[in-house]
């Protein structure tokens, strides 16, 4: 047999203007109005085909014989959101929402995550992809990583900050074409079309390392996100500068060359975490397993660069 109950909100709304004796009160609570409250009152009267409250300047008060349903209400609602807690945190303790920098997810993240999903099959991880630092008493995230520019440093509170790596940026372009037009000298690169990231001073502050004069500003298509101009430069669009997550992939996969072994100064990627949420075995474990891929990335990098300085490739800036 089907049950016969009135709206959960009607009785929320009862049960509130009970404890409160006032329509206003309960409203405050439930965050609704005091006409809300009233509305639902009155809807849950005439469910009843009973007045439940004498209704006083300023308050409320119930009709005697409702005082037992209100403590039962009230019973029944506090083992109600005792249950949920419980029910919320069993699933919740082996999950981990975690805001990642676009760019970052893309070209790093995610092409690892199903090591992750193989080696910690018990925990979910959230991935919410979105730039700005973490905001932990706005954002669902408990943790995120950033990407942090040089000399800045995260300025939100109520944070923890590791960094996860130290990057530097250099010159890329695709294969096709270095062969079209070589790069011998730090200048060739000018006869290329540049491609910048979000910030026309990456290429600025890269060509004054080098002691070159260029034109100010530098020609060439900027993109909103650089992970576009990652996209460009193996299209062969032009010359772009990145850092070594950014690029690494690509070189390995030599989709991209690396045209000079000069490097300016491009930051970091650090990983934030909220002192909101107490740091429990999943955020350790992700932590853990997120410095461990990452010195294994940087250490291939490493490997990678290496076995390139000692091939056929010459880059710009590299020894005779």
């Amino acid at each position: 047999m089907a049950r016969q109950l009135p709206s959960l909100n009607a009785l929320r709304a009862f049960e509130a203007a009970a404890r409160h004796g006032s329509f206003s009160l309960a409203g405050d609570e439930l965050h609704v109005t005091h006409a809300a409250i009233s509305h639902q009152i009155r809807a849950l009267e005439e469910w009843f085909g009973t007045r439940l409250f004498k209704r006083m300047p300023g308050r409320v008060e119930l009709i005697d014989t409702n005082g037992r349903y209100s403590t039962f209400l009230t019973k029944m609602f506090d083992q109600l959101d005792a249950q949920t807690r419980d029910l919320k945190t069993l699933v919740e303790k082996n999950q981990l929402s975690i805001k990642v920098d676009p760019q970052f997810a893309a070209v790093w993240l995610v092409p690892r995550l199903g090591n992750f999903s193989e080696r910690h099959p018990e925990i979910e991880l959230d991935v919410i992809t979105e730039y700005g630092d973490l905001d932990p008493r706005q954002d669902e995230a408990q943790a995120a990583i950033q990407y942090v520019e040089p000399g800045e440093t995260i300025k939100q509170s109520e944070v923890v900050v590791e960094c996860l790596s130290t990057v530097s940026a250099f010159p890329v372009c695709s294969p096709n074409l270095l062969e079209t037009i070589p790069i011998n000298k730090v200048e060739d690169i000018l006869k290329h079309t540049l491609l910048h990231g979000e910030d026309r001073d990456w290429w600025r502050t890269w060509f004054d390392i080098t002691g070159v004069k260029t034109d100010n500003p530098l020609p060439g298509p900027k993109f909103s996100q650089s992970y576009l101009t990652l996209l460009a430069a193996e299209a062969g669009q032009g010359v772009a500068l990145l850092d070594d997550v950014e690029a690494a992939d690509s070189l390995a996969a030599n989709r991209l060359v690396r045209v000079s072994d000069i490097e300016s100064p491009a930051g970091e990627y650090v990983i934030v975490q909220s002192t909101l949420t107490p740091e429990n075995a999943v955020m350790v474990t992700v932590k853990a397993w997120l410095r461990s891929e990452m010195d294994k990335f940087n250490e291939q990098h490493t490997d990678h660069q290496a076995l390139h300085k000692t091939g056929k490739q010459k880059t710009v800036g590299s020894p005779n």
